[in-house]
Order: C-alpha cells, then sequence, then structure tokens
C-alpha cells in the first residue's frame, strides 16, 4: 500500500515554468477536507502519485461505522419489534390478497422468538458488502460519465481514489443516520423529507421520492461532481447536471423496481 504522504509534488514557482517542491497534504487532512474543500483534495489527485490509501482507508472506515451501526441498532429490543411488526404486517397483505394461505402467516406469528445474531445478521452483512462496493461503484460512474462520456481523459484508478475519498461522506452520514434512529426510535429515520412520515411504505412511490431525497446522499454526488469536474477539466456545472441526471435515475430504477414487484405481488 502506497502511503507517501511525506513526498513533495512539483508546481511552477513562476512563469518561466521553474518548479518548487511543495508539501503534499497528509491523508488525515484529506479525509477531513473532503468535507470542507472537496476541490482541493480532488486537484492535489491530479499531481500526486497514486496512492491506495486514498480509498482503501474512506472504504475500511465506512465499513467499521456502517457494520456498527447495523449491530448497534439490530440488537436493541424496540427495533427488532419494529421489524417483526413491519414483516407481519406484509405478510398480512399478502394474505389478504390471496398470494400466501392464512397458515403460513399463523405459522410466522407462532415461530417464537429470534436470536439477537438472527436479526443482527443480515443487516451488519449488508452493511460490510455495501461499505467493500461503495468506491469502486463510484469511480465507475465517474470513469464512464467523466472520463468516457464527458471526454474528461483520466484513468478509472484516478476515479477511483477520488470515489474512495468521496466515501467520507458515507462514512459521516452513516454515524448521523444511526443517532438518528437511536434518537427518534424510528428504524427507517433518514435525513430526508421522509423523516416527517410516521412510517415508511416501501410501496408507495411518493414514500420512495421523499427517501430518495437524503441530504448525505445528494452531497455525495455533489462532491462526485466536483471530483469529475476538476480531475477531466470540465465544467462544473455539467458535471453537476449529469451526477444530478444519474442519481435521479438511478433513484427512479430504484421506484420502478420496487412498483415492479408491488405488482407481481398484486398489492
Amino acid at each position: 500500500m502506497n502511503t507517501s504522504d511525506s513526498k513533495s509534488v512539483s508546481v511552477p514557482s513562476d512563469p518561466t515554468g521553474e518548479t518548487s517542491p511543495v508539501s503534499a497534504s497528509s491523508l488525515a487532512a484529506r479525509l477531513f477536507n473532503v468535507y470542507a474543500a472537496p476541490g482541493e483534495v480532488f486537484d492535489e489527485l491530479q499531481t500526486r502519485p497514486p496512492s491506495t490509501a486514498n480509498w482503501v482507508v474512506p472504504m475500511l472506515l465506512l465499513m467499521v461505522v456502517s457494520a456498527v451501526g447495523a449491530w448497534l441498532v439490530f440488537s436493541q429490543p424496540a427495533f427488532q419489534q419494529q421489524q417483526d411488526e413491519a414483516q407481519a404486517r406484509f405478510m398480512q397483505r399478502l394474505v389478504e390478497k390471496g398470494k400466501v394461505p392464512p397458515e403460513a402467516a399463523a405459522a410466522q406469528d407462532t415461530a417464537g422468538p429470534r436470536s439477537t445474531l438472527k436479526y443482527t445478521l443480515g443487516p451488519t452483512a449488508g452493511a460490510v458488502v455495501t461499505s467493500l462496493a461503495a468506491p469502486f461503484w463510484g469511480a465507475l460512474l465517474l470513469w464512464i460519465i467523466g472520463a468516457k462520456l464527458l471526454k474528461g481523459g483520466f484513468s478509472y484508478l484516478k476515479a477511483l481514489e477520488a470515489a474512495g475519498l468521496a466515501c467520507m461522506i458515507d462514512v459521516l452520514g452513516a454515524l448521523v443516520k444511526t443517532l438518528l434512529i437511536l434518537a427518534t426510535a424510528n428504524l427507517h429515520a433518514t435525513v430526508s423529507p421522509a423523516l416527517a412520515l410516521r412510517e415508511v411504505d416501501w410501496f408507495n412511490p411518493a414514500h420512495l421520492v421523499l427517501v430518495s431525497l437524503d441530504l448525505f446522499a445528494l452531497w455525495l454526488y455533489a462532491v462526485r461532481a466536483v471530483a469529475m469536474a476538476r480531475l477531466g477539466k470540465l465544467s462544473l456545472g455539467v458535471c453537476l447536471a449529469s451526477m444530478v441526471a444519474c442519481y435521479a435515475g438511478l433513484a427512479g430504477l430504484m421506484i420502478g423496481v420496487m412498483l415492479a414487484f408491488r405488482a407481481f405481488l398484486g398489492l
């Protein structure tokens, strides 16, 4: 792993083209500057040699914060009860539509309590998997849209570094979401207009639209747009518009999948 943060980069010192060494920022500074000055962070990526720490460290931080948050939430009896009640309501809707026999619903009700491990294992594993995939998915978006479609010309590895650093937005988002869930005692609490809903219906398109307007998700895509603009020397306005269109398209796809699933179940 290349973590040579103490190396210097050369920048022009005067109009004649002479250069002088300038100390590069530390990894810790880059991680925190993503929140305050992302443009400066991504400008520095252009002149620095590749560093796997730029994406590995944020990915590991995201994995730890997300996994611990998931375990902390789903280990609480109150949230376990919320999950059981949501599953019971879903099963009841299937029974009412004739998709599931009443005996199956009754068998689930009499199955008895589950262990804490059974509640926490799935969400914790899911948090680990999505965290490991986050920088690669973000890099793919940056590379396809910025380097290929908009002709930015930067490599996938540079996109991976930028996407990894942008994952620091997800790290803060995961922490805030965990605290928000614990504070509101609402399993589905997010930093979005959906927070005003008493309960989120995942088959209601209006509810899904509100959930998609998550502050940290929008912030993440804005930071990705800055990264795309700086790495490819592209117009920030064009990059922002591209990222907004990308996010809207992905959110629309998610809503479409949920509506198709609802239609398949006849709900």
